[in-house]
């Protein structure tokens, strides 16, 4: 009996000693600033500048919190409100996988260095996230131009199961549910080379419609559906879109099943490979009633004959003026009898 109850004041000793030195260590984590600053920039090349102070919350459970966090890339400055990270020590002291339990970043505005527009994010929580493994991922956030600009900002909302894997360098989104502007659209997404360099470098601008040095640096798979896509005169529902990017060549294809008495369809591939991107688009419509049509265009325009419609066409450029200018193709159109008023049609191509 004797020997157990000095084996346990032993134990008792060292289990006092340990939590003394992990007391100390948890006391003031703002003496670790200037390591934890060294880490974040070897490991991500950012250059980290932890203004605000860093403190624990012990229980329940261990949490460390961050405010006023920047850093900056090349191209990029990052501003952090404040970030709550909840991580797992029991796996990382046993040599298991990194777990974090939590991870809330609040008020991330990322501002290019270059342009000016704004990325202002909200929230972004990630629970649960262990590498290679579905984690929860919630987001909300807000893209703005440069001050000064025109343009409304738009509102961003993002809910999914993330999967990344830091060693095969890819990204999953399954079950996402993007809200873009009040656009819900439900998707898939399959992406890798995260962290690759652009083949060819891209001086980006406010007019560009193409994110180029994305789709040369970055390849996926998306399956995607929008429920419902409200415009000015007609509403489009279950509208699929699957679009896939290999070496910076992507083909993207658009159905639209029911429209004006009939179906759409959109194929746009995209080589990003030279210079100047290339862009292929071929459209198809059938069994579209020529009087729906017309009632969108114009209402004096009557022609009740059935309507299909296609068209090829080739355009290079990455603004709207480059692609406008370097349009060609052909278009068809195949219906049945009737007489019609081209006047206005005539006028609209003009305009384009």
């Amino acid at each position: 009996m004797k020997k157990l109850l000095v084996v346990l004041a032993v134990i008792v000793g060292v289990l006092a000693l340990a939590g003394v030195a992990i007391l100390w260590l948890l006391d003031d984590p703002n003496r670790f600033k200037p390591e934890i600053e060294r880490l974040i920039a070897d490991s991500t090349g950012f250059d980290v500048s932890i203004q605000g102070d860093l403190a624990w919350q012990l229980w329940p459970p261990v949490v460390l919190k961050g405010t006023d966090i920047s850093f900056s890339s090349d191209d990029t400055q990052y501003q952090l409100g404040s970030l709550a990270l909840d991580a797992g020590l029991t796996p990382m002291l046993s040599g298991g996988d990194l777990v974090i339990d939590d991870l809330v970043l609040r008020d991330l505005v990322m501002t290019d260095r270059k342009l000016g527009d704004v990325t202002d994010v909200h929230r972004l929580s990630l629970k649960s996230f262990t590498p290679g493994k579905p984690s929860p991922l919630e987001l909300t956030a807000i893209l703005r131009g440069p001050e000064g600009t025109e343009g409304e900002a738009t509102a961003v909302a993002v809910t999914a199961l993330a999967t990344l894997d830091v060693d095969a360098d890819t990204l999953k989104l399954q079950d996402a549910k993007i809200d873009y502007g009040g656009i819900d659209v439900s998707c898939q997404i399959d992406a890798s080379g995260l962290s690759r360099e652009p083949i060819r470098a891209h001086e980006r601008t406010l007019d560009d419609l193409l994110p180029v040095d994305t789709f040369r640096s970055l390849d996926w798979v998306a399956d995607c559906v929008i429920p419902r896509l409200d415009l000015e005169d007609t509403s489009l529902t279950n509208i699929k879109v699957q679009s896939k990017n290999t070496g910076a060549r992507s083909q993207t294809n658009v159905q639209v099943p029911a429209v004006m008495g009939g179906s759409l369809s959109l194929d746009v591939a995209i080589d990003a490979r030279p210079a100047t991107p290339r862009w292929n688009i071929e459209s198809a419509a059938d069994g579209l009633q020529s009087q729906q049509v017309m009632d969108v265009l114009s209402p004096k325009m009557s022609w009740v004959a059935p309507l299909l419609v296609g068209g090829k066409f080739q355009a290079r450029g990455v603004t709207a003026e480059q692609l406008a200018g370097s349009l060609s193709g052909t278009a068809n159109l195949d219906a049945g009898e009737g007489v019609i008023d081209i006047s206005m049609i005539k006028a609209s191509l003009l305009t384009i």
